[in-house]
């Protein structure tokens, strides 16, 4: 029968289970934002901009970004000579890298997928503009039409 990892844990001697804590502990430290990581690897937004043939308020929009294309970050990470891997975590098993984004042949370039998630938020805007003209000529005016 299968153990999860924290009744493993549990098993182990007490120096053995703080010595686990305190590396995890220094493992969380290691994370970052992309802001953080672009800093710390001692890029500006500005040479960054000019590695991924983008200009500076890209870079800023994108970091700011709390969801992105996976081919979107991976081109910002090998911009400052990293690496992306994908890893998921379960509790009752070891982590698994997924691979299934690593090699994807034709894969757009780094400008490319800024405007097409560009244009991907401006049909999202018109789509939802377009509804608010349906509904008011269908009697349904959404209050930001109110003032029109």
């Amino acid at each position: 029968m299968a153990r999860n990892f924290d009744d493993f844990i549990a098993t182990l001697p007490q120096d053995e289970q703080e010595a686990i804590q305190h590396e995890a502990e220094r493992l969380i430290k290691e994370e970052m934002n992309l802001r953080e990581l672009r800093k710390a690897r001692e890029y500006s937004q500005q040479l960054l901009g000019e590695i991924l043939h983008v200009n500076q308020a890209a870079v800023s929009k994108l970091e700011r970004r709390v969801d992105m294309y996976v081919s979107t970050l991976r081109s910002l990470i090998s911009a400052m000579g990293g690496e992306l891997e994908i890893i998921a975590r379960f509790p009752d098993r070891t982590p698994v890298r997924i691979t299934q984004f690593e090699d994807i042949e034709g894969k757009p370039h780094f400008h490319e997928v800024i405007c097409d998630e560009t244009f991907n938020e401006i049909e999202a805007t018109e789509e939802a503009f377009s509804n608010e003209i349906l509904n008011k000529e269908h009697g349904f005016v959404h209050s930001s039409l109110n003032k029109v």
